[in-house]
């Protein structure tokens, strides 16, 4: 019997994270009172977390066959990240706060070894369904976005910035995505074999450019172009390269798009261009760092202070909040640094090295004439560099649509080298399984728990806690929307 889920072989997590992915830019209604988009997203995010804990937990009470699919090396280091993480957080000013990060992101890694696990079982075809569920997702907001563009054009109205990266509470938000999705789409138009349908799915990969280009997502750009220069420098394969060029000829064609449909037709209609194109470019010029750089100071600040293990997981929210810049210092590295300590930042940055290793080397795997497999990997391997590029200049690990958006393509990546390598499910015995299994099925409950009763007390009054949180920073009730967990991020 595989381990996939309480389901039997049904792959649960992955439709689950897949539904979630789809619909969290599109919520419209209310799930709980005075949530904005970002909190309904949390609440989304939230709950494909506990799912996955209670997933991890049926898993091992079953004694379930297991894949191998991480090695010695990484497990240990993120064994060892996490364990630092727990105890940073039980001597955090607040310990609450801080669990509710450090149980977040371990049962978001869960997420991602569960869809690992899934694609390793179902293979191909389970992978290229979910790639275009996923398109779907990006179909529908195209849509909704080109709907709100056509009502504002012909209303003659100058859309505000809520307007035009509709769903989201800041237009960043959406483009941190998009460093994961656009590569994606991507992939998805490359796999398919429908002549028609690979036409379609390039096309939307245009629009999904031009919709960057609106919400002008530097970091996402950055990234991009690292990852593929990775390729194109270091992989002297004409297929890899051949996929990076045709990325990012469909960049060109949604800039092109943009400069038309955003720039062009509002002027010709007497406004000013839609979108913040124009104004990152000059903001890029008079401000390269956007305020950065005083997070990031603070940040340093906090890593000369608590240098073995932080100020606690989540903690920079609290440590930051006289600025009103952020509630985390927009680099993963200063964030993990600043709020778990230097041995807990090394042990995830060698972590995350190996893995991006172990997706070169997988190249090793393939045969020197597929070209779907040798565009797969390229797509795993400038996604997997974007996201680091990209974290370290945004909040890009902290927003609940690009941690959904991330956990998605680290389940992809991870179970498709692993079915790559030919990685066979073994059965763990009950004598060297035993510490293993109850040590997972007495976590995961506290896991559960302190998610929880971390986010709790927040959303019992959603409204309330922004309208205090600005109070105790700013003086004033006055809303300004910071976000780390919830909106308002401070605590």
């Amino acid at each position: 019997m595989h381990a996939l889920a309480a389901s039997g072989t049904r792959p649960v997590m992955s439709c689950l994270l897949a539904a979630a992915i789809v619909i969290s830019p599109l919520l419209y209604w209310s799930l709980i009172g005075g949530a904005g988009y970002h909190d309904k997203q949390r609440l989304v995010q939230l709950g494909v977390s506990v799912a996955a804990g209670l997933l991890v937990a049926w898993v091992f009470w079953r004694n379930l066959r297991l894949p191998h699919l991480v090695s010695k090396p990484v497990a240990t280091l993120l064994a060892l990240f996490f364990a630092l993480g727990l105890l940073s957080s039980t001597m955090a000013y607040s310990s609450r706060h801080a669990l509710l990060e450090w149980s977040n992101l371990l049962l978001l890694l869960g997420v991602a070894w569960l869809v690992a696990m899934e694609v390793n079982r179902l293979g191909e075809t389970w992978l290229d369904t979910l790639l275009r569920v996923n398109g779907l997702g990006c179909v529908l907001y195209v849509l909704l976005a080109i709907t709100v563009y056509g009502v504002m054009l012909r209303t003659g109205q100058q859309p505000g910035a809520s307007l035009l990266i509709p769903g989201f509470d800041n237009h960043r938000f959406f483009s941190h995505t998009q460093t994961v999705s656009l590569p994606l789409l991507a992939l998805l138009a490359t796999r398919t074999q429908d002549r028609e349908r690979k036409v379609f799915w390039w096309s939307i990969t245009v629009l999904w450019w031009m919709l960057l280009c609106v919400a002008a997502g530097r970091g996402t750009v950055m990234g991009l172009l690292a990852g593929s220069g990775v390729i194109v420098c270091l992989w002297r394969n004409r297929s890899a390269r051949h996929w990076c060029l045709s990325m990012w000829a469909t960049g060109l064609a949604g800039l092109t798009a943009y400069l038309l449909l955003y720039v062009l037709l509002p002027v010709t209609n007497g406004l000013r261009p839609f979108g913040f194109l124009v104004t990152a470019v000059e903001r890029s010029v008079d401000n390269p760092t956007s305020g950065r750089l005083q997070l990031w100071a603070r940040a340093l600040e906090m890593v000369a202070n608590h240098p073995w293990l932080g100020a606690g997981p989540l903690h920079f929210a609290h440590e930051a909040r006289d600025l009103q810049l952020g509630a985390h210092p927009h680099s993963w590295v200063l964030q993990v640094a600043s709020e778990w300590g230097l041995p807990a930042t090394l042990c995830l940055a060698v972590a995350v090295t190996i893995g991006l290793g172990a997706l070169w080397r997988a190249r090793v795997f393939l045969p020197a004439d597929d070209t779907r497999d040798t565009c797969t990997l390229a797509a795993w391997l400038v996604a997997g560099v974007a996201i680091v590029v990209d974290g370290l200049v945004s909040g890009l690990i902290v927003m609940p649509a690009s941690q959904l958006w991330i956990a998605m393509y680290l389940g992809c990546a991870w179970g498709w080298v692993s079915l790559r390598r030919g990685g066979q499910p073994v059965t763990l015995s009950a004598v060297t399984a035993r510490g293993t299994r109850v040590a997972v099925l007495v976590l995961v409950p506290l896991l559960v728990c302190a998610l929880l009763l971390g986010v709790w007390p927040e959303m019992r009054d959603i409204q309330a806690h922004e309208q205090q949180a600005n109070q105790d920073s700013r003086g004033t009730s006055s809303v300004t929307l910071r976000p780390r967990i919830l909106r308002a991020g401070y605590f």
